[in-house]
């Protein structure tokens, strides 16, 4: 889980809350909150730089890294800009990294092309952990590799996930891997959430039909399962949406109301009138 952010405004794609939690651009109609202080603001006098404590881990390895620097040069620089050390400190904190995503340190004088897709992601993954940070901002880190390759990176995220106590807010469409990664989960479509809660909860009562017909795209290998129905109706347009629920021109339980007004944030409740968490923003809810 994330425990210590907190982004209140939801009309905001994953895409663009990435790179606003990693201060890349300014933050479009939302704040975000990042222990206890709004991301936007300045550092206290003497205190620490939020960019150190939130790292990213990118998609595609392979042009994540410069071509023209070795795996030493690209765990270097972020110790150089955040000015972390010296330079003995420097060689023993990147060796522990190296190490620690199951690579050895003779792969730090490689250069990108010199290493498998699977060592790329591991030295971008090292390079995201090298600054000892709080959050990691992985996008879509394991769509690009095989399957077996995909398995051990996501094993070792969980590992240091648990042994360096981090959080992890991970953005991906493989429902798979979100079920091994995620303590919580949120449900976006057409940039914005439409189901958050427990990811156990969330996926074993799905609430939002969007969420339900993930789920049911899902491809299950049995050639007697019913190959899963793809979506009718018109996609909408994300940054003008029409009035009303952003999902209802796809939705084949809409009615007059979801045509005109938003639907707000409610709780979703199991058989003993408990949320456990878990919400959704779905007229069906709301009445």
């Amino acid at each position: 889980g994330i425990g210590a952010l907190r982004v209140v405004q939801h009309k905001i794609t994953i895409a663009v809350s990435a790179v606003c939690l990693l201060r890349v651009i300014p933050e479009p109609q939302c704040r975000i909150h990042f222990r206890g202080r709004r991301l936007a603001e300045s550092p206290a006098a003497g205190g620490a730089d939020p960019r150190r404590s939130i790292q990213a881990v990118f998609q595609d390895p392979f042009a994540a890294l410069s071509p023209r620097r070795t795996v030493r040069q690209s765990l270097v620089e972020p110790l150089d800009h955040f000015r972390l050390g010296d330079r003995g400190r420097r060689e023993a904190m990147i060796a522990k990294t190296i190490e620690s995503v199951g690579l050895d340190t003779a792969l730090l004088e490689r250069l990108p092309n010199e290493l498998s897709g699977g060592q790329r992601q591991r030295v971008a993954l090292a390079r995201a952990l090298v600054c000892e940070p709080d959050l990691v901002v992985a996008d879509e880190p394991v769509s690009s590799l095989d399957l077996p390759t995909q398995k051990r990176i996501t094993d070792l995220i969980l590992e240091l996930r648990e042994s360096l106590g981090i959080a992890l807010l991970f953005i991906s469409h493989d429902i798979g891997v979100v079920r091994r990664l995620a303590d919580r989960m949120a449900v976006m479509y057409a940039g914005r959430i439409v189901e958050t809660g427990p990811t156990d909860r969330l996926l074993r009562h799905p609430a939002h039909p969007y969420t339900r017909a993930l789920l049911q795209a899902v491809p299950v290998a049995d050639p007697a399962h019913p190959a899963p129905r793809a979506l009718d109706g018109e996609v909408p347009a994300v940054l003008t949406p029409a009035a009303g629920c952003v999902f209802h021109t796809r939705c084949s339980e809409a009615f007059a109301t979801c045509r005109k007004r938003e639907p707000a944030e409610v709780p979703v409740t199991d058989e003993h009138g408990t949320a456990n968490s878990h919400s959704t923003r779905c007229q069906l809810w709301n009445r």
